[in-house]
């Protein structure tokens, strides 16, 4: 009997396994040998073209510059104030040291300038954010202090140390207070006031004049306060309104019915509750049955008011009874008196000055007597 030898089938023989596995190994240790880290997957994502950035801080402008250089990156400088690092190095730069960079890119240094001198601006009533990038512009640090205070709002600042226009070196500390607003403050009290005085007294406690209630009280006058809403002693924050509560005096009462009762009775039960009478007189017949008897009010019964105010009554008065003319009686003649005859008085005579006329001459011519024939 022959026995034919077994047939080797291609493949089967381990080579090519073998010689695939010492393929991928070497292919590994390529990779791992030409990374730039410690994981070859580094190598395939291409980052074997980036570089770690070198730690320059602290070193002069030149030196920070070759360091770059060396590391196959190059330097943007920029000059900054410092009072903590010396004129002319590097006070910090981005990106930070070890952490990588594609070749040939540029990594930024500030150098310093060496302390700077700066005027501090007034900071009174800028927020406390705005004032604390002003500072950090300049190179300075800042430390608040929150104080309340009645004037300023909110978070603005109005007190600052060093004083505003003060020279500082840069680096400096400035110190500055910030507002958190106006203290609380409690109610006065107010009660038993006019509401002029109540409102001036809550204006000076730093509050405003909220609304005017009216209550009626009748142990107050009217038109004085009697309570506060929030009440008396309430701490609240500043410029909060408060209401005053204010007397209407004492609260309305009906009217009675006065009618048909002498005008005094009707007077006096009024009276009594508070209200001011006032009289309309209806003039009647003589010898009126309803003589100074109430034959209408207004207003009418029932109706409500508070004491102080009028209630009007009408009255009736009898007409007076009709006078009786006396006769005329004629005076008695009378006896005219006689006039008194009055003798002018003596008035010397007024002695005439004697005028002389003169007369003309006569010539006497002798008497003819006559002869009877």
């Amino acid at each position: 009997m022959i026995t034919s030898a077994p047939t080797r089938l291609p493949g089967r023989s381990g080579v090519l396994p073998v010689a695939l596995a010492f393929l991928a190994l070497s292919v590994f240790s390529a990779l791992f040998a030409l990374s730039p880290t410690l994981n070859p997957i580094d190598l395939l994502a291409g980052r074997f073209l980036e570089v770690p950035v070198p730690r320059v801080t602290g070193l002069t402008q030149d030196r920070a510059l070759v360091e770059l250089e060396r590391a196959r990156l190059h330097g943007e400088v920029r000059f900054v104030y410092s009072s903590t690092v010396d004129r002319g190095k590097v006070v910090a730069q981005r990106p930070a040291a070890l952490s990588t960079l594609e070749r040939d890119s540029t990594a930024e240094i500030d150098v310093s300038r060496g302390p700077a001198f700066i005027a501090l601006p007034d900071f009174s009533g800028v927020q406390e954010a705005e004032v604390e990038r002003t500072l950090t512009g300049f190179g300075l640090e800042m430390a608040s202090e929150r104080v309340t205070d009645d004037n300023y709002a909110k978070g603005t600042v109005f007190a600052q140390s060093p004083a505003p226009r003060t020279v500082v070196l840069g680096g400096s500390t400035v110190s500055v207070k910030v507002s958190t607003g106006a203290a609380k403050r409690p109610i006065p009290e107010v009660g038993g006031l006019p509401i002029e005085g109540a409102a001036y007294l809550l204006g000076k406690s730093g509050f405003t004049l909220g609304k005017v209630e009216p209550q009626d009280n009748a142990l107050a006058p009217k038109g004085t306060v009697v309570g506060t809403d929030p009440p008396t002693g309430s701490v609240l924050d500043r410029d909060t309104p408060v209401n005053v509560i204010v007397s209407s005096g004492s609260p309305p009462v009906a009217v009675p019915k006065v009618t048909s009762v002498t005008a005094e009775k009707a007077a006096g039960q009024l009276t009594s509750l508070g209200f001011i009478v006032g009289e309309v007189t209806q003039i009647g017949s003589i010898a009126d049955p309803l003589d100074e008897v109430v034959v209408a009010q207004t207003p009418v019964a029932g109706t409500m008011l508070r004491p102080g105010q009028i209630v009007m009554l009408t009255v009736r008065r009898a007409a007076p009874p009709p006078t009786t003319q006396p006769p005329t009686t004629l005076p008695p003649p009378t006896t005219l008196p006689v006039p008194t005859t009055v003798a002018p008085t003596s008035v010397p005579p007024t002695t005439a000055p004697r005028v002389t006329t003169p007369r003309p001459s006569t010539t006497l011519r002798p008497t003819t007597t006559a002869k009877p024939a």
